[in-house]
C-alpha cells in the first residue's frame, strides 16, 4: 500500500545516506592523517555530497518524500484500503538538523578534514535516531495491514453467525468492536471451528 511504500523508500534512502557518510569520514580521515592530500580528496568529497543530496531528493514515492523537508513535520496518507495514517518526517538535507555537513563543506586542509570527521560523527548519530523512527513507522504500518487482513478473514469465517461479514478491509476495522462484544455475550452461538479461529486473534 502507499504508506508502506513511502516508508520503505525513505528507509532505503536513509540507509544509503549512512553509507555515503561513512565514505566521507574515510576520505576526510585520510586527509587528516596525511595519507591523502586535500587537493586529491576535494573532488571525490564534493561528489559524495552531491550523491547524498540526490539520494535524499529521490527518496519519495508517489509524490511524498519523508526525507527532504518538503512534507513538513508530518504527512497523512492512506494505508491501502484501511484508514489514513500520519507519518513523521526526517529532514536529511545537507545542513539540516540531521546531516550537519553543508553543501560546500571542504576537506582541502587537515584542519577542515578534522572538522568534517567530527561533523560526520554527529550526523551519523542523528541519522541513527532518524532510522529508528522510520523503522518503527514501517513496522507499525505492516502490523496494521496484517491486522486488517487477518480480521477480514476471521469475520468472513463467521458468516454463519449473526455477524454480517464485512465487504472491505475498512468494514473489518469498523466491526472489530462488534466482534469483541459478540465473543463476550454470544460466544456459544458461533460454530466451534469458527470460534477457535476468532478467539485466537485476541490471545
Amino acid at each position: 500500500d502507499k504508506a508502506a511504500s513511502i516508508t520503505d523508500a525513505a528507509l532505503s534512502a536513509a540507509q544509503s545516506v549512512g553509507d555515503l557518510l561513512g565514505q566521507m569520514k574515510t576520505l576526510a580521515g585520510a586527509v587528516g592523517d596525511g595519507s591523502t592530500s586535500g587537493a586529491e580528496a576535494e573532488g571525490p568529497f564534493a561528489g559524495l555530497l552531491q550523491q547524498l543530496s540526490a539520494v535524499v531528493s529521490n527518496a519519495g514515492f508517489n509524490g511524498v518524500n519523508l526525507l527532504d523537508g518538503s512534507a513538513g513535520a508530518s504527512v497523512t496518507v492512506g494505508a491501502g484500503s484501511a484508514a489514513a495514517v500520519t507519518l513523521a518526517t526526517e529532514n536529511l538535507s545537507l545542513g539540516g538538523p540531521v546531516i550537519t555537513l553543508g553543501a560546500e563543506t571542504s576537506v582541502s586542509t587537515q584542519t577542515q578534514a578534522a572538522n568534517v570527521v567530527r561533523s560526520v560523527d554527529a550526523s551519523l548519530a542523528n541519522l541513527s535516531a532518524a532510522l529508528d523512527q522510520i523503522s518503527a513507522q514501517s513496522n507499525q504500518i505492516q502490523a496494521h495491514s496484517g491486522f486488517v487482513s487477518r480480521l477480514s478473514d476471521v469475520l468472513a469465517l463467521s458468516a454463519g453467525s449473526d455477524i454480517a461479514p464485512p465487504t472491505s478491509a475498512d468494514g473489518a476495522m469498523l466491526m472489530a468492536l462488534q466482534v469483541q462484544q459478540q465473543l463476550a455475550t454470544q460466544g456459544g452461538s458461533i460454530a466451534n471451528a469458527n470460534a477457535q479461529v476468532v478467539l485466537s486473534l485476541f490471545k
